[in-house]
């Protein structure tokens, strides 16, 4: 009797281990085996190659701005040929000859806080246009400097809105003391060197 248990208990144990190792078999390179999907190849994207005049590149150095990602040309926007200096989406600066002298960095400066608007930081740049409406309407100034842009002549189908102007422009030509506080931080996070366009 004590024999036969044991023989049982084996039988089963065997049973056991016959079961678990054709089930394992199945799942495991066995009938029931998927196999499993391609793996893709990844590999790393790289940063898209930018052109970058060193012209243009030197005035954005001394600027401290970071133009890593632009493309930087000196000559005409064939998008806006009448245009001094231009941004287009999303990351190329247009600077012509047709602008000199210290007038340069406030124009670079100006078109950069357009790329920070659509690129870098469009979030917090946005978080401010309600303020710009109030900024434009309390600066005589400003109010008069926006007149083409209120009246839509320098508008177009694609034009920026009037609140991403007024940004650039008081970013780059109003001083600290004209501007909220936390615009003006705003302003100096993107343009280090602000205070020299001044």
């Amino acid at each position: 009797m004590k024999n036969l248990k044991r023989i049982s208990i084996a039988l089963v144990g065997l049973i056991s281990v016959v079961s678990l190792a054709t089930v394992s078999n199945m799942y495991l390179g066995g009938e029931f085996d998927t196999p499993a999907p391609p793996q893709a190849v990844t590999t790393p994207v790289p940063a898209p190659a930018v052109t970058q005049d060193p012209t243009v590149g030197a005035y954005m150095q001394e600027l401290g701005l970071d133009y890593s990602q632009l493309n930087l040309i000196y000559g005409v926007n064939p998008a806006i040929p009448a245009g001094e200096a231009s941004y287009t989406y999303p990351n190329t600066i247009y600077l012509t000859d047709r602008i000199t002298g210290n007038e340069i960095y406030t124009a670079l400066s100006h078109e950069y806080i357009h790329y920070v608007q659509n690129v870098t930081d469009k979030v917090a740049a946005e978080s401010f246009y309600p303020y710009m409406d109030e900024l434009m309407n309390s600066n005589k100034w400003l109010y008069d400097r926006m007149s083409d842009y209120r009246t839509n002549k320098l508008c177009t189908e694609n034009c920026l809105r009037l609140q991403a102007e007024v940004q650039a422009v008081a970013c780059t030509e109003l001083p600290d003391t004209r501007l909220r506080a936390d615009f003006a931080a705003f302003c100096r996070k993107h343009l280090p060197n602000r205070s020299n366009l001044l």
